[in-house]
């Protein structure tokens, strides 16, 4: 399904994607797919918020040494800082497939070699549920 999301909330979604889909986290097969499907999409349409913020620092920023930035308290900082708020409030249009509470309470973590509850945060959860990504049931 595709979902408009703000950028700000892309990168919240997919940084709670990322802890379900790499490290000691395991979801049943399914449901593993489906996560990984989503954090692909999501992470293509990051990129490209990526490479407008550092347009933006090039544009704001100055170069040394081969690399731009912007100094705290420099004149460009405030110019750069307004573009960068105007476009994480933008929004982006992404094909995502949903997760379930239940695909998530049947998942698992392996840390030394013990099985155990999924190792993310109530927060990160909050995130996936807020942007639609994660849902009560399956829709037929």
């Amino acid at each position: 399904m595709k979902l408009t999301l703000k950028n700000g909330d892309l990168k919240a979604a997919l940084d709670a994607l990322e802890t379900l889909c790499t490290g000691v986290n395991r979801l049943p097969t399914l449901a593993a797919l489906r996560a990984s499907r989503t954090f692909r999409a999501l992470g293509g349409a990051w990129a490209t918020v990526d490479g407008l913020r550092n347009q933006l620092i090039k544009d704001h920023g100055e170069e040394k040494d081969g690399t731009f930035s912007v100094a705290p308290g420099s004149p460009g900082m405030a110019a750069f800082m307004a573009a960068w708020i105007e476009a994480l409030g933008a929004e982006s249009e992404v094909e995502v497939e949903t997760l379930t509470v239940a695909d998530i309470e049947a998942g698992w973590s392996r840390e030394d070699g013990k099985k155990g509850p999924l190792d993310i945060s109530p927060a990160e959860l909050g995130n996936l549920r807020a942007v639609g990504i994660l849902v009560e049931t399956q829709e037929g």
